[in-house]
């Protein structure tokens, strides 16, 4: 279990965001169109004017001598300078509220090019998205079909299937989390092909889209490259699900970051009696899977964290047809994110 994945998550409800615009400002012709095309490539949304209301803008980018006292309310200042001499330093700066980052000097431009658009980038995608957990306590017991339903059911999501390292002697060109969910594998595709400067602005379109949501398959091999990994997650995403596989221990959930949420398989019995009490004391929600409906009654309490049984599915999954999911599973499991997201 990755050690490193303590990420801040002030967001308290899913929600999507518009796209962050950066205000141009005290530019030459020249400057503009060279910092038009490395946003553009970037894709970075900018304005050139200020737009009526100022806090439609998420920061702002100006030369170094530029004074932006007039601004209706303080925001981020990215300051950049194109002489070929030294920068003069800047009169004052500005820090976002809790970011224990230094104030960044000024950027020599083209230069240091790729230092600026990863401030640029900071300010515009600060951390906002939740993170949930899936484990299981058995294997086979619907995890994963239960963590991409809910991932599916959220606008700007993405799923992370983290539920076992692949070896080195398998390719990675597969990704397992989808074949085994009976949806066509994704080739060329994994962590190992994201680079650990990746912007967020580019995050999004690159991970690869199943049904509603984002997929990425994790490979686990270095704490270190993770926890960037992650930190970007929760910048470009609102909800980030991520199936962890089948859980050992209580121990494994103790440096995670966002909520967790444990699936059993209710036909199955938990073979960890002393786990599940563990899970119990400490709240940790159970999902029960495959729930025959004629044992749950509709007033029952327990209705909250159960999903009934589609007979339906297993077929659907072995013969490739994931996208053809039983309506009122997705129904479920849309009613089941709900109520994971309104007990936080």
């Amino acid at each position: 279990m990755p050690k490193a994945l303590k990420i801040p998550v002030s967001a308290r409800q899913v929600a999507t965001r518009a796209d962050p615009t950066c205000l141009l400002w005290e530019f030459n012709p020249g400057q503009l169109q060279f910092l038009s095309q490395v946003l553009g490539v970037a894709g970075i949304h900018f304005t050139t004017h200020l737009p009526p209301a100022a806090t439609s803008l998420n920061t702002v980018i100006c030369p170094a001598r530029a004074h932006l006292s007039w601004l209706p309310s303080p925001l981020p200042i990215v300051r950049a300078d194109f002489s070929p001499g030294p920068p003069p330093l800047p009169k004052g700066s500005f820090s976002l509220p809790g970011n224990p980052r230094q104030p960044p000097g000024i950027f020599q431009l083209p230069s240091q090019v790729g230092a600026f658009l990863s401030q640029v980038d900071q300010y515009c995608y600060p951390p906002r998205g939740r993170i949930l957990n899936i484990f299981g306590l058995q294997p086979k017991s619907g995890t994963s079909t239960i963590a991409f339903g809910l991932a599916n059911s959220a606008k700007n999501s993405v799923f992370v299937d983290a539920s076992y390292p692949l070896p080195d002697s398998v390719s990675q060109r597969y990704s397992p989390g989808m074949r085994k969910l009976g949806f066509p594998a994704i080739s060329n595709f994994s962590s190992r092909d994201l680079q650990e400067d990746l912007l967020v602005s580019r995050f999004r379109e690159i991970l690869p889209m199943v049904q509603n949501t984002r997929f990425l398959q994790l490979q686990r091999t270095d704490a270190s490259p993770i926890s960037h990994l992650f930190s970007l997650l929760v910048r470009a995403f609102s909800l980030v699900v991520i199936d962890w596989g089948v859980l050992d221990s209580a121990e494994d959930l103790n440096d995670l970051s966002g909520q967790t949420l444990v699936v059993r398989d209710y036909p199955q019995p938990v073979a960890n009696r002393q786990l599940l009490l563990q899970l119990h004391r400490q709240r940790i929600p159970i999902v029960s899977n495959r729930v025959p409906n004629r044992i749950v009654p509709a007033n029952s309490g327990n209705q909250r964290y159960f999903v009934p049984y589609y007979r339906e599915l297993k077929r659907l999954q072995d013969q490739g047809l994931g996208t053809l999911w039983p309506k009122g599973l997705q129904t479920r499991l849309a009613q089941l994110l709900r109520n994971i997201l309104a007990a936080a």
